[in-house]
């Protein structure tokens, strides 16, 4: 699967994402923003999972908050989630779920969902706070940090600025792994699934804002190949 990092900072949640829809073999066939943001609230969705039913799912959630607010949006998701599970029942779909926002009520949040086995405390179809600092994705070492140019200090200076200033540098080691294609079942192929661009979303109390970072020379019809393209591509993403 891709890969996303979102941050709650004081006034604002910021979210990285990617840009690859590719098939079950691996193939990119598409590049496309994974984050869909409400017109009138300051409201996202992003995820990770099968692209169309992540679009469908995200268009489905900001169509409930049409004519509410972000607290009464937010206080019926637990109910689109109950209907949702047993929609998918015996589907096998796996979709992770991010919703930023920020509430009336208590400013900058983000909470979450799954619909699959992911993590023991992260049950299925449940609504649930995320830490500051999501990475979701593959747990990146030093050593790869240290090869797009960062390390843990680097980070830690960076305080609420590191989205904008290391978001790709993060992104581009995070696409350098090899990850299973479908999250929810450990025996799916692997692939390099995170291309396309990188793209940061900004959701604060003005609303909604994406912006295209950096873009990586990924060919459609083609695996993605980070590798054949690193040098290139970690040269632009210093830039």
């Amino acid at each position: 699967m891709s890969a996303l990092i979102s941050m709650v900072r004081k006034d604002s949640v910021a979210l990285v994402t990617d840009g690859a829809i590719y098939t079950n073999q691996g193939i990119l066939i598409e590049v496309a923003e994974k984050v869909w943001r409400s017109d009138r609230l300051p409201l996202a969705i992003s995820g990770r999972g099968d692209y169309d039913f992540l679009r469908r799912t995200a268009h489905s959630l900001l169509g409930l908050a049409d004519n509410r607010s972000v607290d009464e949006f937010i206080a019926i998701v637990p109910g689109f989630l109950s209907v949702l599970s047993e929609g998918m029942k015996g589907t096998g779909g796996a979709l992770e779920i991010v919703i930023a926002a920020i509430s009336e009520s208590r400013g900058a949040f983000h909470r979450g969902f799954v619909t699959h086995e992911l993590d023991p405390s992260i049950p299925p179809f449940q609504l649930v706070e995320l830490p500051r600092i999501l990475a979701a994705g593959p747990a990146l070492t030093v050593d790869e940090l240290s090869a797009v140019g960062i390390d843990e200090q680097t980070i830690n200076d960076a305080g609420e600025h590191v989205i904008e200033l290391y978001g790709v540098q993060l992104m581009e080691a995070c696409r350098r792994h090899r990850g299973h294609i479908h999250a929810a079942d450990p025996n799916a192929a692997t692939a390099y699934c995170i291309g396309g661009f990188c793209q940061l979303t900004v959701v604060s109390a003005e609303g909604c804002s994406t912006i295209t970072l950096h873009t990586w020379p990924d060919i459609i019809g083609e695996p993605i190949d980070p590798l054949r393209h690193r040098e290139k591509s970690f040269r632009e993403a210093a830039e």
